[in-house]
């Protein structure tokens, strides 16, 4: 029996040379959000036996009534998804309302000197995208609310 699952994230691509922590401090300065450390996710991708330890950064918006996470692509020196090529974060959107405007987003984001570029990385993901969201989401239900 398969379980019906439809992931309920935008996912932005970031290109970047900076750290997490630098890169939270830009979007806060740019985008004026409160990015805040989370505990660690830890993900399987299918290829590895071994789990990976992942920082996590969430903001909430409360008047979209959504929340921003911040997930480096490559932990560990390894690398969560293969496409887009060279991706180094993913910036999810969790429960975008009707008011959201990915594209602005993406436009902001790409406004930031030190960002190379930003895209709609959802469609480039693969298999292995259903898998992540859904234990990210489990993981989400664990931590402790702002």
């Amino acid at each position: 029996m398969a379980i019906d699952y439809t992931p309920d994230f935008r996912t932005v691509g970031v290109f970047t040379a900076q750290k997490d922590y630098r890169l939270c401090w830009l979007l806060d300065q740019y985008l004026h959000t409160a990015f805040r450390r989370l505990p660690d996710f830890r993900f399987s991708p299918d290829s590895q036996k071994t789990p990976l330890t992942v920082p996590v950064y969430r903001h909430t918006d409360r008047r979209l009534l959504s929340s921003f996470f911040l997930i480096s692509n490559k932990p560990e020196g390894t690398v969560l998804f293969q496409k887009p090529a060279n991706m180094d974060y993913l910036f999810l959107v969790k429960q975008p309302s009707d008011q959201f405007d990915l594209q602005r987003l993406i436009k902001d984001i790409r406004n930031i000197p030190q960002v190379s570029t930003a895209l709609e990385a959802g469609p480039f993901l693969g298999k292995t995208a259903e898998s992540f969201y859904f234990d990210f989401e489990h993981y989400l239900e664990t931590c402790p609310e702002e």
